[in-house]
């Protein structure tokens, strides 16, 4: 999998993904929900669900996909392998946040040094952020992204179902208009 540190420039949107939560969901232990299987050699109380493949197939052709994630690398590429999905190269967040001044650290968070890489990797470009640990602060830096610099859509899956229909149909809409 290609680790990304560099801008990156395009004619598509971008489309950032994380992964647990919205291609990984958590559950109790032998409670998994219906349609999700468990992840080889993973955890029992993590599982996957095939027709999140099929739900992001829709939009990956639409987009520029990168993997936004602080998963470990061996359970993203175990994740991509479960769901039959392409390679997609991997922002290395780390490295991103590693790079970054303390005194640009406000909240010491995984999605402060997230949407650093966002700004480094992909200026000026419009962007899906799809992850589900996104809170208020994230949305009025994509707001204040899209007054100032591009069309900025965040989608935030409940971390206990991951992706669904609704969250496609809300960025196929927002690509639609973004095409426009």
């Amino acid at each position: 999998m290609e680790m990304i540190i560099e801008p990156q420039t395009g004619d598509k949107p971008v489309l950032a993904m994380d992964m647990d939560g919205v291609f990984l969901v958590e559950h109790e232990k032998g409670e998994r929900p219906d349609g999700y299987r468990k992840l080889p050699g993973g955890s029992d109380y993590f599982s996957y669900n095939p027709e999140h493949a099929e739900l992001i197939q829709e939009i990956l052709p639409r987009t520029d996909a990168y993997w936004l994630s602080g998963a470990a690398p061996e359970t993203l590429e175990a994740v991509i392998a479960s769901l039959e999905l392409p390679d997609i190269p991997r922002i290395d967040c780390e490295y991103m946040w590693a790079m970054t001044p303390k005194s640009e650290r406000p909240r010491e968070s995984l999605l402060d040094y997230k949407k650093n890489a966002i700004g480094h990797i992909f200026p000026g470009r419009s962007l899906i952020w799809l992850d589900d640990w996104l809170d208020h602060a994230d949305f009025s830096w994509a707001e204040r992204r899209s007054r100032s610099e591009a069309r900025t859509l965040l989608v935030r899956p409940d971390s206990l179902k991951g992706l669904q229909r609704h969250h496609v149909s809300q960025m196929l809409g927002w690509l639609g208009r973004t095409a426009c």
